[in-house]
């Protein structure tokens, strides 16, 4: 029971350091209800509001333009389509503010017309090798080109041979590309570049993004997703329309499409832009209140817990002491065979 107890209580602690309760003198821990996180949950609501108001007025004028009338009971018709829609595009901008990604690379979640299944990751140093040498030059960064130790740039050719092998550093780790060659010691370019193909990869590096420090890699799978989330978003405008207000399915599918292009160009980027900001900055709190307070109440209940161990361990002594007497009696030849009773401690 006191392992269970220190469990659930080692849980608690995690759950409301998450929630920022041990740090009153962080107003920003809690992160979810203050700051740009309370701005992006107003601002999905007044969407909201604004798609609610927008959707009655458009039914009205255009359901009385192609059909004479709207249709009934508009009251609760127009409220549901809003909010239908105001709780995707909430779980879309969730989507962002959990993984925010960094400015230059935002992320797979972004709008369809601002989004890049291209993730640019930078590096400012990397290892060059000639062919036939198995000497690795060391290149970094200084001002805006890469140099070595004798301050010379990076080029393809050096002393007459072909720089076949790259070893790119990303965050410590060397990643290995090899020269892409029609035969050994002739570049096979594409237009006009030298190309560098990973080792137990799929990533290309041209020549041009080694000299800027930028290993571009591109995913199939975050392109089918944005297609599917924006798929979805023009299906619930159609849905909306054509089930809840009574659209005819063709003025549905083209009044849809409309819609669908005006949210996209002006309203996602907007509420997107605001939730990365937003989930960056969570982020960085969190990683504050983890360092500031996190290992002190952690290592609190650590201690707590080893308290526990230490209480626990003459008793547990003791039961392996009187199992062991009884063990040594029973098996003492000189003494009658009679059955011995634990005694609990």
């Amino acid at each position: 029971m006191a392992g269970l107890d220190i469990l659930n209580e080692r849980m608690w602690v995690i759950y409301r350091l998450r929630l920022g309760m041990y740090l009153p003198n962080l107003p920003a821990a809690n992160v979810f209800f203050r700051g740009d996180s309370a701005v992006l949950f107003l601002i999905l609501l007044l969407v909201t509001v604004a798609l609610i108001v927008f959707l009655w007025a458009a039914t009205s004028f255009l359901q009385t333009f192609f059909y004479t009338e709207p249709v009934s009971a508009l009251y609760w018709r127009v409220p549901v389509a809003g909010a239908v829609l105001g709780l995707f595009l909430g779980l879309w901008c969730l989507l962002n503010y959990n993984e925010p990604g960094t400015p230059g690379n935002p992320g797979p979640y972004d709008a369809l017309f601002d989004f890049s299944p291209v993730e640019t990751t930078p590096f400012t140093k990397f290892y060059s090798r000639r062919q036939g040498s198995e000497e690795k030059v060391l290149f970094d960064k200084r001002g805006g080109e890469f140099r070595n130790a004798a301050n010379e740039t990076w080029k393809p050719v050096s002393e007459g041979a072909i720089v076949d092998v790259l070893f790119i550093d990303i965050d410590g780790q060397a990643i290995e590309f090899e020269a892409d060659q029609k035969k050994p010691g002739i570049f096979n370019k594409e237009s006009g570049e030298v190309r560098y193909l990973e080792k137990d990869g799929n990533r290309v590096l041209k020549e041009s993004q080694v000299k800027a420090g930028n290993l571009e890699t591109y995913h199939t799978s975050v392109l089918l997703l944005n297609f599917l989330l924006n798929l979805l978003h023009f299906g619930l405008w159609f849905v909306c329309l054509w089930l809840l207000l009574r659209f005819q399915w063709p003025h549905a599918l083209g009044l849809s499409l409309v819609f669908w292009l005006i949210m996209t160009l002006t309203v996602l980027p907007m509420l997107f832009t605001k939730a990365r900001d937003a989930g960056r900055a969570s982020s960085g709190a969190r990683e504050t209140a983890e360092r500031s307070a996190g290992p002190s109440r952690l290592n609190e209940f650590r201690v707590r817990q080893e308290n526990h161990a230490t209480a626990a361990t003459p008793a547990s002594q003791r039961r392996a002491s009187a199992l062991s007497v009884r063990s040594q009696l029973n098996d003492d030849s000189s003494l009658p065979k009679c059955p011995c009773r634990a005694v609990s401690l």
